[in-house]
């Protein structure tokens, strides 16, 4: 007679409580395990499941089935909170924390909180009631962060940002691409392809954008190249990027490139170019940063600068599984340098 889920997953309990599994160990696969009990993968599937519900083992959709171990794995879940919107660049670095975690024994709840910061906050506040063993959280500015931080931390909650996030008076890890670095990078190209009258465009606050303009600028300096206060234009929103571009572009002296601090912004850049009837790159050239999954497909493949994000991803799954179980005492602060990626915008390599 073949066996039912209940009976296989009661068979693996035995073996996992007597110790003939042991903690961390891997068992194995479900194939295998189906025909040395003579039954279905499907049924092997679902006592596995049942298993890893009782926190007995964790479950892994690219690695299999590990014995969990009772002395240092957390079941639980992990909230992330996502004030600035869900994003292509989100996705990469969303993927290897939610992999990691899940090996851990900790699901990830995502919460898109794009708004009012208001919003962020009454999410923090609620969530903070709930059974939650640690937080990531993407910040939208300085302040309005802080906040969240805080209620977060007011509760003995862990915390760790993704985006560097240095408050004076707030203590918490981060993990970041260098956006300074990425700001030079991205200078130091144009510069080496000709470019001295450049011009830059962003449309938000947060310490990102102004880690990227300060590298840019110093990228610049490095060469003897000043950027000019009148070729710097900071956007509300995106429809403004319209009368900019024009304006600039109706200038005796007009830059040869414009640097989007992010690749929606370039991409908004070069639909203007081209509704005014200018050619990119040979009118005028264009970059961005991030190297969103669009970059590839706007009016001229983009080129901008790429973070090792999926790195980024494990490596804050790392430090807040490290912090959860109180082997990190110091808040940790790391930054990851951003790739060069070349395409037709402002000219092949």
């Amino acid at each position: 007679m073949a066996k039912s889920y209940s009976d296989i997953r009661s068979i693996v309990r035995e073996a996992i409580t007597s110790g003939r599994y042991k903690p961390n160990e891997w068992l194995p696969p479900d194939h295998e395990l189906a025909r040395e009990m003579q039954t279905s993968r499907l049924t092997v599937h679902r006592a596995l499941q049942g298993l890893a519900r009782e926190g007995l083992v964790h479950r892994s959709p690219r690695r299999g089935t590990r014995v969990a171990d009772p002395r240092k794995d957390i079941v639980g879940t992990v909230a992330v909170l996502l004030p600035a919107g869900f994003t292509g660049r989100t996705a990469d670095w969303l993927d290897s924390l939610g992999t990691d975690l899940l090996e851990a024994g900790i699901t990830v709840a995502p919460y898109n909180c794009h708004g009012t910061v208001s919003r962020a906050v009454q999410v923090a506040r609620l969530l903070v009631r709930n059974p939650i063993v640690g937080v990531v959280l993407m910040p939208p500015t300085y302040e309005d962060s802080r906040r969240i931080v805080e209620i977060f931390q007011d509760a003995r909650v862990p915390v760790v940002v993704e985006g560097k996030f240095e408050v004076p008076g707030l203590e918490v890890s981060y993990v970041s691409a260098n956006h300074r670095q990425g700001g030079r990078l991205l200078a130091e190209h144009l510069l080496k392809r000709g470019h001295r009258r450049m011009a830059t465009v962003s449309c938000s606050h947060t310490q990102d954008v102004q880690e990227r303009g300060r590298g840019f600028r110093e990228g610049l300096a490095a060469a003897g190249v000043e950027l000019e206060e009148n070729c710097t234009f900071e956007v509300r929103r995106f429809n403004e990027i319209l009368y900019v571009v024009r304006e600039m572009m109706n200038r005796p002296e007009r830059p040869s490139v414009i640097f989007g601090l992010n690749d929606l912004i370039a991409a908004e850049v070069m639909a203007v170019l081209h509704q005014i009837g200018l050619r990119i790159p040979q009118d005028c050239a264009v970059v961005g940063m991030g190297d969103e999954p669009m970059s590839k497909a706007t009016i001229s493949p983009m080129t901008t600068a790429r973070a090792p994000l999926v790195e980024e991803g494990h490596l804050l799954a790392s430090i807040l599984l490290n912090t959860i179980q109180g082997r990190l005492s110091e808040p940790q602060r790391i930054e990851l340098d951003y790739e060069l990626v070349v395409r037709q915008s402002c000219g092949q390599a």
